[in-house]
């Protein structure tokens, strides 16, 4: 069965890239997660090519990404990782900032 019909009758798809060695290359390394399966591509980018390719047409529910453009608009809905946006206020408190950042990360952790 193609990966396409798979993610289907899937509700969530949520790739997360991580970088790998291939060649004495780093490539991207996407694996694609859903509820019964999950789908690992090596490829030498991160662009909207690589999950337009796998889904091959199919339309997951819900896609569950950072926030590279690359990663939108694959499915009816589109979720921001909060892993991510953790990460990225933790940044900003890192940074300096004591308005912002840290109500945002608690606001974040207690959605988690």
């Amino acid at each position: 069965m193609p990966a396409a019909h798979r993610i289907e009758v899937d509700i969530v798809l949520d790739p997360e890239a991580v970088s790998v060695r291939l060649a004495d290359d780093g490539a991207p390394f996407e694996p694609f997660a859903a509820e019964t399966a999950v789908f690992h591509t090596i490829a030498p980018t991160r662009g909207k090519c690589v999950p337009v390719e796998f889904l091959a047409g199919a339309k997951p529910k819900v896609w569950i990404s950072d926030r590279l453009a690359a990663q939108a608009n694959h499915a009816e809905a589109h979720q921001v990782c909060l892993a991510h946006l953790i990460r990225d206020a933790q940044f900003a408190i890192d940074a300096g900032d004591t308005v912002f950042a840290p109500a945002f990360k608690r606001f974040l952790q207690d959605a988690c």
